[in-house]
């Protein structure tokens, strides 16, 4: 019995990139739940770019509560793929 789950990464069009199980989809949306936004800054000074990876929706249904998205809002999805122990 295999534990995979199908993770994305997603850069959509409003500048969000995100990763996401993807749970399924259609010819117009994409459903995915545990949805995590990366969000990138340099301000301590020293010019050198640091993530951070938060909940893409503050809420806590949101990381369990599946979310459609429209295919028209993303730019690309990209299947994140590798081993988990």
């Amino acid at each position: 019995m295999s534990d995979e789950t199908d993770v994305f990464y997603f850069k959509l069009y409003n500048g969000d990139d995100i990763i996401a199980e993807l749970l399924e989809e259609d010819e117009n949306f994409i459903r995915i739940v545990m949805p995590f936004r990366f969000l990138y800054g340099t301000g301590d000074g020293t010019g050198i770019v640091r993530s951070t990876i938060t909940q893409w929706i503050p809420l806590n249904d949101g990381m369990i509560v599946p979310i459609d998205i429209a295919k028209s809002d993303v730019i690309v999805g990209i299947k994140i793929t590798g081993h988990t122990a």
